[in-house]
């Protein structure tokens, strides 16, 4: 019909996430169904809902994570900046794949909980983190979220000489393959070609899980209980995963701008 764009944005996650990739396939399918075109960007979740909530792009991934947030006008705010006009969203599809809280640190790094991590860089030990997503991503506000509870903020981290980074999971996994970051946080889906490259090439690598302390903040103190959901990666998902590892998980839905015709989205 003439009154179909000829163009959608979708906005996805980083490059060479799981999400990414997927959003191509989407997009490559609607192409070849629809007739149109439709550009991929690289995103993260909180920041997707708020650019598509503003007209920004057409299409966006998101993690169900943050639609209560986004329904009350306080919280919204504490998270954005501002409040976020879900009335302009629609959605579309999901729950697609459960991306669940995964923390991986090299093995000669001498922390095993967010807590200990912290007390180590307070103790002025530079250290090198990376966040499996990029800024305003959930791993990113998590991670920060968790430090900041214990203690430390990434002004805490500099002063100690330490770096956070935000990459996104595929330069993030092969930053610590090459020995440049010593903990990656990351909320993933799974399994996750990066993560089976680090199998591969580290197997050495180890894990960090979440404590009842994490989870209570998380949800409780944060006020994620229902948003985000306590599971576990199954021993030998990875071959570093020796043993069940308790995490929590979401879900990745697909949202659409309301003023797309109905038509050609259902």
């Amino acid at each position: 019909p003439p009154y179909w764009p000829k163009e959608l944005v979708f906005r996805t996650y980083s490059v060479g996430s799981p999400g990414y990739v997927l959003g191509g396939a989407i997009s490559s399918l609607v192409e070849k169904e629809l007739g149109i075109k439709i550009s991929i960007q690289p995103g993260a979740s909180a920041a997707n809902l708020l650019a598509i909530s503003k007209g920004e792009v057409e299409m966006a991934y998101t993690h169900a994570a943050w639609i209560p947030f986004a329904k009350d006008p306080a919280k919204a705010v504490l998270i954005w900046g501002q409040e976020v006009n879900l009335s302009n969203v629609m959605y579309v599809l999901g729950p697609t794949e459960k991306y669940k809280v995964l923390i991986t640190k090299r093995p000669d790094f001498p922390v095993n909980s967010i807590k200990e991590l912290a007390d180590y860089i307070k103790k002025g030990n530079s250290v090198r983190l990376a966040v499996g997503g990029p800024a305003a991503s959930l791993e990113d506000f998590l991670f920060r979220w968790l430090l900041e509870h214990y203690g430390v903020t990434e002004d805490v981290i500099r002063r100690s000489g330490g770096s956070l980074v935000v990459p996104g999971e595929a330069k993030a996994v092969e930053a610590m393959i090459e020995g440049k970051v010593d903990l990656i946080f990351d909320v993933t889906a799974v399994p996750s070609s990066n993560y089976i490259q680090l199998d591969t090439r580290m197997p050495e690598v180890k894990i960090i899980s979440l404590t009842d302390e994490d989870l209570d903040f998380i949800l409780n103190t944060l006020g994620f209980k229902g948003a985000l959901v306590i599971d576990n990666l199954p021993k030998g998902t990875y071959s570093f995963i020796t043993e069940d590892y308790r995490t929590l998980f979401t879900f990745t839905i697909l949202l659409i701008r309301a003023d797309i015709p109905k038509d050609l989205v259902y």
